[in-house]
């Protein structure tokens, strides 16, 4: 069984090895609650961090002034700079077995590009792995299924942009 820390920032993540494959509904402790779903003095409900495909393309679309472009025949999209047309995100869906997570069926995802600096303390967070299918050195995964908080998806969506310049 996995359960999970709080972060000094007050983020909540699990921790496992190998990662991910976590059981959350078997997580308790002085800050899980309601069986892993709710932690205790932060505000986050992960169930209500579920940031979509569909509210990423309209919080870059907002934010960034771009739009998803679907350079391939099915529901996979980028997202790139309007000036010097390179990738700062593409958003994919995988099967969860490619992502190294023993679960049924197919996860939406995202990536992004983080550098090398932080990059193992983004991929400390729940939610987040190294890049499927780019640089693993310099890009990261989201998971969009709830488990990466909102505001952290948004953190990473400003270093990525910035990155591609």
């Amino acid at each position: 069984m996995v359960c999970g820390a709080l972060s000094n920032q007050g983020a909540y993540y699990l921790t496992s090895s190998p990662r991910p494959g976590y059981d959350a509904e078997k997580c308790a402790g002085r800050h899980v609650s309601e069986a892993g779903r709710t932690i205790t003095g932060t505000g986050l409900d992960w169930e209500n961090s579920d940031m979509t495909k569909d509210e990423l393309i309209r919080y870059v679309a907002e934010r960034f002034s771009a739009d998803a472009e679907y350079p391939w025949a099915d529901e996979n999209f980028v997202f790139r700079h309007q000036s010097n047309r390179k990738w700062f995100a593409v958003a994919m869906s995988v099967p969860y077995s490619r992502l190294g997570i023993d679960r049924e069926g197919f996860a939406d995802i995202v990536d992004v590009k983080t550098g090398p600096l932080l990059m193992d303390a983004y991929r400390a967070q729940h939610g987040i792995l190294p890049g499927y299918h780019m640089n693993k050195d310099h890009w990261v995964t989201i998971l969009l299924d709830g488990s990466a908080d909102d505001d952290l998806i948004r953190e990473l969506f400003e270093i990525s942009y910035d990155l591609t310049k």
